[in-house]
């Protein structure tokens, strides 16, 4: 029986997943292939679903894969083992998702005979990595979860190299390579650049260390503020160079003074970016998600608050949700 290729896409919040997912998904596509992608969200929206408008996408809502909504990600293998239409299955888990889990219910017996796991591609945030592995700027919870992501990966993208100098990207280079196995190889790039060559070889080799049942999420919480108001984006590039570095990840759609467009928001690394998508339509919900440290998630929704004098026009209670 002809197994599929499966590839995990794994990655800390905002190191550029996606990016790379798109990039795979072309490249895959321009040789003549169709692939399958399961994409997975904490919260119950996808804001960028416009991006795959074009592909074989299954939504994982409101929860993680490889914790929360497992039995979800079971469901989802169990139809795509019986198609007979793709040729690859990409997964990409959520910012704060462990590859080791994943792996544990991709080799069940049930899913070896159909599907062939080749490879744990792990993305990593060179501008950011220093900070997510120190004990000044992060939690330990979050430094385990983070080590974990990479330690399991087999191949490693390191990306955002551009924003820093020769002697720093040695640094992280070393410090990055004590937490990986012997013989993973490192590709540095920017803006998700990728060789596909490479990134699709057959490389995942299972460690004793890989086998083990690691808990997260323990302080990581996500944040969904809805019926967000027309924004002055000048106010708004000035909350957000505000917001402390343990948030680590907020994105959604909005609307900005004076502007015909609905606007994308991406904020990762510090770093926002609006990005036009199409011309106002008074049915588009306006909506943003954060993800952080939840003390920091819990302080942000009341400083947007203030900042924007939003609030619930329906008087419901937010979406606030902590992941464990």
């Amino acid at each position: 029986m002809k197994r599929t290729p499966v590839y995990i896409l794994s990655g800390f919040l905002g190191s550029g997943k996606t990016t790379v997912l798109l990039r795979m998904i072309e490249a895959v596509k321009a040789a003549g292939k169709k692939p399958a992608i399961i994409l997975n969200e904490l919260g119950k929206v996808n804001v960028e679903k416009h991006l795959f408008s074009e592909d074989q996408v299954n939504e994982l809502l409101d929860g993680c894969i490889c914790c929360t909504i497992q039995n979800n990600f079971r469901d989802v293998l169990d139809e795509l083992t019986v198609s007979k239409d793709i040729d690859l299955l990409i997964i990409e888990g959520t910012g704060v998702a462990n590859p080791i889990e994943l792996i544990e219910v991709l080799t069940e017996p049930k899913y070896t005979l159909s599907l062939s796991l080749q490879s744990v591609i792990g993305v990593v945030d060179a501008s950011r990595f220093l900070e997510y592995t120190s004990i000044f700027f992060s939690s330990s919870d979050m430094r385990i979860l983070f080590k974990d992501q990479i330690k399991c990966a087999s191949y490693i993208i390191l990306n955002k190299t551009d924003v820093l100098s020769a002697k720093k990207l040695l640094s992280v280079e070393q410090k990055l390579r004590s937490f990986l196995a012997p013989g993973v190889s490192i590709y540095k790039t920017s803006f998700g650049n990728i060789q596909i060559d490479e990134v699709l070889k057959k490389r995942i080799v299972l460690s004793q260390e890989s086998e083990e049942r690691v808990s997260h999420h323990a302080v990581v919480k996500a944040i969904r503020l809805e019926d967000v108001p027309i924004l002055s984006q000048k106010r708004l590039q000035d909350w957000v160079k505000m917001l402390p570095q343990n948030i680590y990840r907020g994105k959604g759609i909005v609307r900005l003074e004076g502007k015909k467009e609905i606007y994308e928001l991406q904020y990762a690394s510090g770093l926002l970016r609006l990005e036009a998508m199409y011309v106002d339509d008074p049915s588009t919900s306006t909506s943003l998600v954060f993800i952080g440290d939840k003390q920091a998630v819990a302080d942000l929704k009341q400083s947007f608050a203030n900042t924007f004098s939003w609030q619930n026009h329906t008087g419901n209670q937010k979406e606030e949700r902590l992941f464990m």
